[in-house]
């Protein structure tokens, strides 16, 4: 789901078609590492979003690879509070960096990211995304 997603995200912002987003992107094959961190979003037992995180210890480092919130959810404060519980997990395992990715033209993530404290590091205009930082 986390990878479709994506996917069709890409296309649509960078005005290509799926077929060459995936290309460009290469397969749906999941490495997963030990370092992955996948935590699910709940509301009374009813999973309404999810987190990606992948750490990079020997760094303090780390990358949100993706953070989904079922529509319905949306604009009710859960997506502040799922990052704010991302940096408490990351904190107690020593990483103080978080970066994330998010569309130029996702202007709500955008602003949610800049109310947090991140600041933009890097643009790609070819995928019509701003590369996004957090130091805590």
């Amino acid at each position: 789901f986390s990878y479709e997603n994506y996917i069709e995200d890409y296309a649509l912002h960078a005005g290509i078609s799926i077929s060459e987003a995936r290309q460009k992107t290469g397969s749906s094959d999941i490495k997963r590492t030990k370092n992955d961190l996948w935590y699910l979003a709940k509301v009374d037992q009813e999973i309404i979003g999810y987190i990606c995180i992948q750490i990079y210890p020997e760094k303090n480092d780390s990358f949100g690879y993706d953070i989904f919130l079922n529509e319905n959810q949306r604009g009710k404060g859960y997506g502040r509070k799922i990052m704010e519980a991302g940096k408490k997990i990351l904190s107690a395992q020593g990483i103080f960096k978080l970066r994330i990715s998010v569309f130029k033209d996702n202007l709500i993530a955008k602003s949610l990211y800049d109310s947090l404290g991140f600041y933009v590091v890097e643009t790609n205009e070819e995928a019509q995304t701003f590369r996004m930082q957090l130091n805590f």
